[in-house]
This record gives C-alpha cells, structure tokens and sequence, in this order.
C-alpha cells in the first residue's frame, strides 16, 4: 500500500486573502481524507491555533506548527526549539524598529511573531538588522505575520521527524503552499503544487501552479490531486 502525506500550509492557502477559510476548503480537506490522503498540517501559526482549528473540525491527522517548532504526533505537542532566543530577538527589534507584536505571542510555545508591516522595504530591513544581530534566528515572512525562530528549525526539520516516527513504507509526499516558510518543504516533498500568489521560487519547484490563488487554487489543486 502506498500511503499518501500531503503537508498542507494553512494561512494563503486554504484561506483567502485576509486569512479567513472558506467553507469550500474544509469540504476539500474531508475529500482528501476520503480519498486516503494523510493530512498534515504544516503552519507557521502557532500550535495552539490549529489544535484549536482540528479540534473544532477534525481536518488534520497530525499537526507541524510554528514553521516547524513544534510537532503534535498523538495528541500532545513536542518542541523542537528554545522560544528564549525569539524573545530575545524581538525586544531587540521592538527597540529599532516600529512594529507590532502578533497576539499569538504569548500562547506561541517555540518562536515569536510580529505583525507583518505593509512596507516589503520594512521587512527587508528587519531581515538584514536580523541578520546582523549574531543571534541563531532567522525571520520568515509568511505573508501575514513575520516569524522569528532559531536558524536550523523548518517545517522540513519537523516532517522528517514525523515520517521517522510513523515508520510507513512506500509514501509518496505531497505540499501545498504559498510563502517563502514553505521552499524547504516543497525541496522535500516529492510532489509539490503552488498557488498563483505563491511565492516565486515555489512556482520554480512545483509540478504544478494552480490559475487561482489563495483558497480558490487550493480547491483546483485538490480536484487534481483526487482525479489523478
């Protein structure tokens, strides 16, 4: 038997462009599972979030959170990084710069966020003073928030770790996503699909580009998938 993964982004993927799901992406996602799909869910928001998400409608058989943070195999989350070395690099952005923090923060368990500014010159900006700080983090932009977490934690980190565990033969990996947390997970997936608001380098690597964007071209890339 083959078993099919399919790590599934949440925000800009499922939802629209104000990160609200529509209810046509949760009908999707049950014929997923209908068609013996395993999902993942594979998000830069924080883990309580989503748990809070599957609890309330049981779209995802496991759960990859805070862009690979954590990871919830059976019930109950495992952190895979120090939260402390986000809190430090927060303040320090706070002190220079005029940002936001997410209101995820406090129940964040392995990263911290800030709201994402609407200048992509800001952003840069808050990525290059990151970079120069000599902290081990790095600051990732999913489109709606700016993540800050250690260098060496990835979605790709967690899903390995995951696939470990669940010790299944003969799996075929899939992902679906939008920003640029997700381009070490569509390096590991073997079939990875893009949206048309992804970002570029996804549209590089993916085996194919949905003509819609946000949840409108996760519902054309599941309708793929099912037929095929």
């Amino acid at each position: 038997m083959n078993y099919k993964l399919l790590f599934l982004d949440i925000d800009g993927t499922i939802t629209d462009e104000r990160g609200l799901i529509a209810n046509e992406s949760l009908e999707a996602i049950r014929q997923l599972k209908k068609n013996d799909y395993i999902i993942i869910a594979c998000s830069a928001s924080a883990y309580f979030s989503v748990r809070t998400l599957n609890r309330y409608f049981q779209l995802f058989d496991h759960i990859i959170a805070e862009n690979g943070g954590v990871l919830d195999l059976e019930g109950d989350p495992v952190i895979l990084s120090d939260k402390s070395y986000s809190q430090k690099a927060l303040e320090m952005i706070k002190r220079n710069f005029t940002v936001k923090e997410h209101w995820s923060n406090p129940i964040r368990l392995s990263d911290q966020a800030l709201v994402r500014p609407a200048q992509d010159e800001v952003v840069n900006s808050i990525k290059e003073f990151v970079k120069n700080m000599g902290l081990n983090v790095k600051v990732l932009d999913t489109g709606f928030s700016l993540v800050i977490t250690k260098k060496e934690v990835s979605k790709v980190t967690a899903a390995r770790l995951l696939v470990e565990k669940l010790s299944l033969k003969n799996i075929e990996t899939y992902t679906i996503g939008d920003s640029e947390v997700d381009i070490e997970i569509f390096d590991f997936a073997h079939k990875p699909f893009a949206l048309r608001n992804s970002h570029p380098e996804l549209k590089k690597k993916a085996v194919f580009i949905a003509s819609e964007a946000y949840y409108k071209g996760f519902l054309e890339v599941v309708k793929k998938l099912i037929e095929n």
